[in-house]
């Protein structure tokens, strides 16, 4: 036969007595002296106390109320005790945990009441992870109470060389890495809309695109990275950076971070040099340099989420080249009891 879980206690429904705590001066039944010697004399004593329907029904679904709230919950329901709750008590109160931290403890821990603490508190639930661009909405784990969300905008495409001659070289510089921004969050965060930014595209002997923007509704958010500028070729020696600008992220009360920016392309002739590495995101590195070769050779794409992609490059009598498109931004939230 199963062991009964009481989701239901004895004489829920029943008439029944709540039992005094203390020894009753008329020899009733109490929790203190139990069924007293009066209930075993004979029915013809003057002293003869008969045990009551509503008692026994009152003894049995008390401690059936007080069974099933630990089986189906691990602890007892917080309720006015004579005398407080002892030190190392847990109790639950709504769908909380929390543990007396004093003896006699008579405070309400549900209504912020004095020397209760929360052991579970903090604890790692899960992690939810938005590693495509796109609209999401977000909705927490049971049992979240607070997050940190980590918010990483998406790469700039690399710059993308231009043809040359017989006696020229161009080399671009990389895109620039997505910002960066980490929060923790207490409150407002269910249903939010998560935003992955887009990754920058290249352009055939052009200036790469930027990545978009990605965000945690509006609570933060962080701009894609630029893409690295594409240069005329010119007679080597060459050094072409990349001078577009970086935007921090806003609304982290951790961390607001601009991107890696983009590495410079140079070469000390037509033969000799090489484009710039995508810039790194704090989760890893950009698109690796190409070398400068007579056969144009694309950038190469960002490889860690939110970073950029490299510069093309080409030697003398190259075409132009494509820069290596930039990396996808991510969104991360780690999720908190």
């Amino acid at each position: 036969m199963a062991t009964r879980i009481y989701k239901t206690p004895f004489a829920a429904t029943g008439d029944k007595e709540v039992l005094a705590t203390a020894d009753q001066p008329d020899g009733k039944v109490s929790l203190s002296a139990g069924w007293t010697p009066d209930y075993e004399l004979p029915s013809d004593n003057p002293n003869y106390r008969p045990v009551g329907r509503a008692e026994m029904n009152g003894v049995i679904n008390e401690v059936t109320e007080a069974l099933g709230g630990v089986q189906l919950h691990g602890f007892a329901t917080w309720q006015d005790i004579d005398g407080g709750w002892p030190s190392g008590a847990h109790v639950l109160s709504g769908d909380t945990v929390y543990r007396s931290d004093v003896n006699n403890n008579t405070t309400n821990p549900g209504t912020g009441g004095a020397g209760w603490s929360q052991p579970f508190a903090g604890r790692l639930l899960n992690v939810q992870v938005f590693p495509t661009a796109g609209t999401f909405t977000y909705t927490p784990t049971s049992g979240t109470r607070s997050i940190v969300v980590e918010v990483q905008g998406a790469g700039g495409a690399g710059g993308g060389s231009q043809a040359t001659g017989a006696s020229t070289v161009s080399t671009c510089p990389g895109g620039n890495a997505g910002a960066y921004g980490k929060s923790r969050i207490v409150t407002g965060f269910a249903s939010v809309s998560v935003m992955v930014g887009a990754p920058g595209s290249g352009a055939l002997g052009a200036s790469g695109g930027s990545g978009g923007a990605s965000s945690f509704g509006a609570l933060v958010s962080a701009p894609g990275g630029q893409g690295g500028q594409s240069y005329t070729a010119g007679a080597a020696p060459v050094f072409c950076i990349n001078n577009s600008a970086q935007t921090s992220a806003t609304g982290g009360n951790i961390v607001n971070a601009s991107g890696g920016r983009g590495q410079p392309g140079a070469a000390t002739s037509v033969t000799f040099g090489g484009s710039g590495e995508g810039g790194a995101s704090v989760y890893g590195s950009g698109g690796r340099a190409i070398g400068v070769f007579a056969t144009p050779t694309n950038g190469v794409a960002g490889v860690a989420p939110g970073s950029g992609g490299s510069g093309g490059a080409g030697g003398a009598g190259a075409g132009a080249t494509t820069g290596g498109t930039g990396a996808p931004g991510i969104v991360i939230v780690w999720e908190y009891a």
